[in-house]
């Protein structure tokens, strides 16, 4: 795979009292609004470590360029000449991403454009307990029923995954692709409990099903993942899911929502979700079956 063209915008500034040093792999493909406030939110409130910011990019072809402002607030910016498409088009952009990390981070930061995170403590808690452990991956939880871990967001031991690029070369089911691997290697994960539940369980959607079957705003992590074409005011709701998460004004806009009262609301629906059963409750975690899966998709088995 060529890259069309890298740009090297500012030199990374060492500083002797952080003594970890954490990559961070932004990559995107059309969602460069959210592109500019992830930015914004890792270069303004990550703060606990020496950080190095990478964004890489599939969507210049089609007319998605990486906005100047981003240019000049990361260490490196790529473009790829080409689109391999949905699942394959997210390894193509992480494994193509990581070879402009340096080797002297100790982790790499997997993140997404249109995750925004607005602080590094859920970083800082799971590198420690990462190097203590010998643990090589933290994300959250993607399906209960299923070995499977979340891409959006996660925490990866730099040196294991420049060493082990298979585990993301997916194309298909990229959760449990990571996760399945990991199991195969014998490689400890964790969960980052933070970011979870992902999805809510059956009986509480027909409670209540406000976020329509996921959880998308998490306020113990700071972090807020809605898709802005699913909201009926694009970018400037999702501001506003923001300094409901963060319980703040983060972002000036205007609101008839008390933010403090919805925050409340937000975090009594988490608590309020883990008192329905759910399906772990009653039968154990088991591996994908693909083959199955992928009968099912074509209509062969239902």
């Amino acid at each position: 795979m060529q890259c069309l063209i890298v740009y090297s915008t500012k030199g990374f500034k060492n500083d002797n009292q952080l003594r970890v040093k954490i990559g961070i792999l932004i990559r995107v493909f059309n969602r460069m609004e959210d592109l500019k406030i992830c930015v914004q939110a890792v270069t303004r409130y990550w703060n606990h470590f020496s950080k190095e910011i990478v964004v890489v990019s599939n969507g210049k072809s089609l007319g998605y360029e990486i906005p100047n402002e981003v240019r000049t607030a990361v260490d490196k910016t790529i473009e790829l000449e080409e689109n391999a498409g949905h699942q394959k088009g997210n390894s193509q952009l992480l494994t193509e991403g990581i070879r402009y990390i340096s080797d002297d981070c100790d982790f790499i930061i997997l993140l997404e454009a249109d995750t925004w995170v607005f602080g590094d403590e859920v970083i800082a808690k799971y590198t420690k307990l990462m190097t203590e452990k010998n643990i090589v991956w933290a994300s959250s939880e993607w399906i209960e029923r299923y070995y499977s871990l979340g891409l959006d967001f996660a925490i990866v031991n730099a040196k294991f995954l420049k060493e082990n690029m298979d585990i993301l070369r997916f194309e298909t089911h990229s959760e449990v692709w990571v996760c399945h691997y990991l199991l195969e290697k014998g490689a400890p994960f964790v969960y980052i409990k933070e970011n979870m539940p992902t999805h809510l369980p059956k009986s509480f959607r027909k409670f209540s099903d406000v976020f329509k079957g996921r959880f998308k705003s998490f306020p113990k992590s700071k972090m807020v993942t809605h898709h802005v074409e699913e909201l009926t005011y694009g970018i400037e709701e999702k501001k506003l899911e923001a300094n409901i998460c963060l319980n703040r004004n983060e972002f000036p806009i205007s609101s008839e929502k008390n933010i403090h009262f919805e925050n409340l609301k937000l975090r009594l629906l988490f608590f309020l979700q883990a008192l329905f059963p759910r399906s772990k409750w009653f039968r154990s975690k088991k591996r994908y079956d693909y083959e199955y899966i992928s009968a099912v998709s074509s209509g062969e088995r239902t």
